[in-house]
C-alpha cells in the first residue's frame, strides 16, 4: 500500500464517473472503468490510474462528499 492516511486529492468526472486525479502533486488518469461503492450522501470509487508525469499505475480507493475527494487507499 502507498498510503497511511487519508489524503485530499482533486477527481474530475465525466458522464458521472472519475476520469482523473490530482495526487501529490501529479496528474492521474483513469486508464479502467471505475467500480462504484457506496451511495446516498457520499460516492466511493475504485479504479487504476496512469501518472502523466513517469507512467507509475496505481489501483485507488477514493471517497466523495460535498464535492470534496480524498485518497483512501493505493496500492502498486
Amino acid at each position: 500500500m502507498l498510503i497511511s492516511d487519508r489524503e485530499n486529492i482533486h477527481v474530475w468526472c465525466g458522464r458521472g464517473q472519475p476520469v482523473r486525479m490530482v495526487w501529490r502533486g501529479d496528474r492521474w488518469r483513469v486508464i479502467d472503468e471505475p467500480t462504484r461503492e457506496g451511495g446516498g450522501l457520499w460516492q466511493a470509487w475504485r479504479f487504476t490510474v496512469r501518472s502523466e508525469r513517469d507512467e507509475r499505475t496505481a489501483v485507488v480507493d477514493v471517497e466523495g462528499i460535498d464535492g470534496r475527494w480524498a485518497l483512501v487507499a493505493a496500492y502498486e
